[in-house]
């Protein structure tokens, strides 16, 4: 059943095709790595579904095929970490995990525009805890979104925190350098735009500030009161 899968979902180009076959294997048992692969199969069959469905994000994210995709996902990288596995330490499985990062990006804008920011940042940094036993960030996108609520916050540095992240983080493979790219240029503005916002207008008089921070040793801009380096509060 499990194999059979795999050749149907290669023939039809779609993980949807197979999807009442990974839910059988599942069903049957399978192996521990074997199920991690058949349960993410699963959930990116969930994710076409409601791609493809024509509706509009928030509509998407509502219905009970796109919160299933995310459960199937989730479990598959929980089996992977309790059975340490690795699955998801090789580039090219860790590349598959784009779809889940898309899906927390969007299910956390509709916590926020329903609920706001603090219920959609619990919501998030809740969500993160799935793929933290993975050393290279996977989910860049989810760093980013959360990187921005904190700065809704004015908790700069743990927004710096998460930037950091994305721009430390390297493509995978070749066919990654593209939205590696993209993401760690929408890292770099958004520094440089918190760098702007938290930098107490210059007077004339002014002295004391640090010139460097003494935590990383970065030189300091006049007036800011974070390092846009590490995050840390200037004079600590």
């Amino acid at each position: 059943m499990f194999h059979q899968a795999i050749v149907l979902a290669l023939q039809e180009d779609s993980a949807t095709a197979a999807m009442p076959l990974w839910q059988k294997a599942i069903a049957l048992g399978l192996p521990p790595q074997d199920q991690v692969f058949a349960r993410f199969a699963l959930g990116e069959g969930y994710y076409q579904i409601v791609i493809n469905s024509g509706l509009s994000w928030q509509e998407m994210v509502d219905t009970n095929e796109f919160r299933q995709g995310m459960t199937e996902m989730e479990k598959a990288l929980q089996l992977d970490r309790d059975s340490s596995g690795g699955y998801f330490l090789e580039a090219l499985q860790l590349g598959r995990l784009r779809d889940l990062d898309l899906m927390y990006k969007l299910a956390t804008d509709l916590k926020h525009e329903r609920e706001g920011c603090e219920a959609a940042l619990t919501f998030l940094i809740v969500k993160m805890k799935a793929v933290e036993y993975i050393p290279r960030p996977p989910l860049l996108l989810a760093l980013l979104t959360l990187a921005n609520m904190y700065r809704e916050k004015e908790a700069y540095e743990d927004a710096v925190r998460c930037l950091r992240k994305v721009l430390d983080t390297q493509p995978l493979y070749p066919a990654d350098e593209e939205r590696n790219e993209q993401m760690r240029g929408a890292a770099q503005q958004t520094l440089n735009e918190i760098e702007r916002q938290i930098r107490e207008p210059q007077s004339g008089g002014a002295t004391g500030a640090a010139k460097y921070c003494t935590r990383c040793g970065k030189p300091l801009s006049v007036g800011a009161r974070f390092c846009t380096e590490c995050g840390a509060p200037v004079g600590q």
